[in-house]
């Protein structure tokens, strides 16, 4: 008699284990699916940060906002941060930034008339039709700027928000720094560096020096004012576009510009002769300020 109720026991206890191990499964299923409701019903404000030329042959960066409400996109409000740190609606009202002559409107000002249409039309940028590869619309009374790079970031936003996924986020812009190229102090010259990120991913770089007299060296070599060695194949900046090309190409591992004496020289990179190790060094130095 006693064994029968060790057994009615044990098989009480397993009953109410299964039983709890079943609710907990069932919430988690519930959890999961109001997870899924909140993202496709997302209210508040995304705000987005992508380069306007993606190649990185500018550091101008398009600052999207989109408000949104139980999901639908209801408000949006683009501008631009030029390179220089300043934003680009701000500039145009001041006069500072100058559209072509014969323009009726600023750049602010046709910005405003393309959030306004897209706002009136829901942010449904399908109603902004390009007419060119340029990114020029017709759609948009008032507008004759290329408007293809700021309807494109907005559709990015709201794809992410449609399908829950996050927005791409690291730093997006141009960092500038100035070195000096010997650190001696026995020549003034500076290192002016510049690499453009997307996201975090260095994209574009370009590597000038600030000469003494305060002249750019890429334009002295240009104009005939900076002359090489005789027996010189290629002009310095020519041989400074080679250098920044194959940068690029080898997805800034500067590790692939092996240095072949304590001069600096190269050998990795064709038809460069001249010394690009403080270069190579200032570029490195610029990456690492991002991380």
């Amino acid at each position: 008699m006693k064994s029968k109720k060790i057994i009615a026991v044990c098989l009480l206890s397993m009953a109410l284990l299964v039983g709890c191990g079943s609710k907990e499964t069932s919430n988690s299923n519930n959890n999961g699916s109001t997870s899924n409701q909140q993202s496709e019903k997302f209210t508040g404000t995304k705000t987005y940060e992508a380069l306007y030329d993606s190649t990185g042959k500018k550091g101008d960066v398009i600052v999207t906002e989109v408000e949104f409400k139980d999901g639908e996109a209801v408000k949006v409000s683009i501008d631009v941060r030029q390179e220089n740190g300043t934003m680009k609606k701000e500039e145009a009202k001041k006069g500072n930034y100058v559209m072509k002559e014969g323009e009726a409107k600023n750049w602010g000002e046709q910005m405003e008339l393309l959030e306004a249409f897209l706002n009136e039309n829901k942010v449904d940028v399908s109603k902004v039709k390009l007419t060119n590869a340029e990114g020029n619309t017709d759609a948009v009374s008032g507008v004759s700027i290329k408007v293809g790079a700021y309807v494109n970031t907005v559709k990015e936003v709201l794809d992410a928000v449609k399908e829950g996924k996050e927005l791409e986020s690291g730093f997006t812009g141009a960092k500038i720094a100035e070195t000096p190229y010997d650190p001696s102090g026995a020549k003034k010259d500076m290192v002016v560096t510049k690499v453009v990120f997307n996201h975090g991913k260095p994209v574009a770089v370009n590597v000038d020096v600030k000469q003494e007299d305060g002249s750019m060296k890429k334009k002295a070599s240009e104009e005939g004012k900076y002359v090489m060695k005789e027996g010189e194949a290629k002009h310095w900046h020519e041989q400074m576009a080679l250098l920044e090309e194959f940068i690029v190409k080898n997805n800034f591992d500067l590790s692939k510009v092996k240095l072949t004496n304590d001069d600096g020289n190269t050998d990795a990179v064709s038809g460069v002769s001249i010394k690009v190790g403080t270069y190579v060094k200032a570029v490195q130095d610029v990456l690492d300020s991002v991380k």
